[in-house]
């Protein structure tokens, strides 16, 4: 086997190691997310929605750059956010909502898609954002706003 032939083969034994890391890791993911989003409905099982997002930061703690995926409720009385591998929580009273948007840019961080910004007012009184990439961002945002009207 010449080099050229070896160069080849090492690149596709390579790739197709990669791809099959890739899918296994996108099949546990699925798996997780079904577990979550589960596991939500029976604690939140007055919840609007239930659904995954990847948090894009809070202002009020903004040396804090957790970013990662978790499950999102939106209930009447608030949003509540807990990321997987952390089990942070997040939790916006809705009475506390002033306004959503969307966005492309939060806490310095560029994104293609938009991002779901809610701001609201803080525990001691002073305005807070909170971010998430969720699908159809348009429609969850407007969700949020007939909940704050």
């Amino acid at each position: 086997m010449n080099p050229l032939e070896l160069g080849i083969l090492i690149t596709v034994v390579t790739l197709v190691i990669v791809g099959i890391i890739m899918v296994v890791t996108l099949l546990i993911l699925s798996r997780v997310s079904r577990a979550q989003i589960a596991k939500a409905r029976e604690q939140f099982p007055q919840a609007l929605a239930v659904l995954n997002a990847n948090f894009a930061g809070l202002t009020a703690d903004p040396g804090v750059r957790l970013r990662g995926n978790g499950i999102l409720v939106i209930t009447r009385d608030e949003l509540y956010f807990k990321q997987w591998v952390t089990n942070r929580e997040f939790r916006v009273p809705t009475r506390a909502v002033q306004s959503v948007e969307l966005v492309q840019n939060f806490m310095g961080r560029w994104s293609f898609t938009p991002i779901l910004k809610v701001n609201f007012i803080g525990s001691e009184g002073q305005g807070v954002a909170i971010g998430w990439h969720v699908r159809d961002a348009e429609s969850v945002k407007q969700q949020i706003e007939a909940l704050i009207k």
